[in-house]
């Protein structure tokens, strides 16, 4: 599979009643950040990622950490060099920065206009069919301007971790 049929396969899973659960994002991405660590010592596909990214919907989440608030940052890129450490940093960051909004930026009744969370950065997607419709999109679209081409048929743990961060910043 290759990411475009990844693509593809999101689009129809987002039309399908099943996805319609209900779920809040932080929800949605502690039921993934489960998922992946059942899995985080094998190498991954697009199959396994449209796989995970369906049952999100409707496994158990994680419980919450609360040692996950130390994540104020999503990760750098070019520093972290692990591709399951640079998801794990982007995946725990991400919810801590939602569960900071929680009751605040989360209420803003204009929130996919943005909104930056407390740790000052930017988010544009709440809900799990946004942002997971706004992060195909991001990651083909930069495919198409030469972007992150290596991963066009090569998944790591890495892609998933941009399609993610694409996920919260993509409009």
């Amino acid at each position: 599979m290759t990411v475009y049929e990844l693509r593809d396969l999101v689009e129809l899973m987002l039309e399908e009643p099943e996805t319609d659960c209900g779920r809040s994002l932080e929800q949605y991405l502690r039921a993934l950040w489960y998922l992946v660590q059942e899995h985080q010592t094998t190498d991954i596909t697009y199959d396994w990622v449209a796989t995970a990214l369906r049952r999100s919907f409707s496994v158990d989440p994680a419980p919450f950490e609360v040692s996950w608030l130390d994540y104020t940052d999503p990760p750098d890129e070019g520093q972290v060099r692990d591709d399951f450490e640079f998801l794990r940093r982007t995946v725990l960051f991400q919810i801590a920065d939602l569960r900071r909004m929680a009751g605040r930026q989360l209420n803003d009744p204009y929130r996919e206009l943005g909104v930056q969370s407390s740790t000052g950065s930017t988010w544009y997607n709440f809900e799990p069919h946004l942002y997971l419709e706004c992060a195909m999109r991001g990651f083909i679209d930069n495919l198409k301007v030469g972007r992150w081409t290596e991963y066009e048929r090569h998944c790591t743990w890495r892609t998933l971790a941009i399609v993610l961060e694409l996920g919260r910043l993509y409009e």
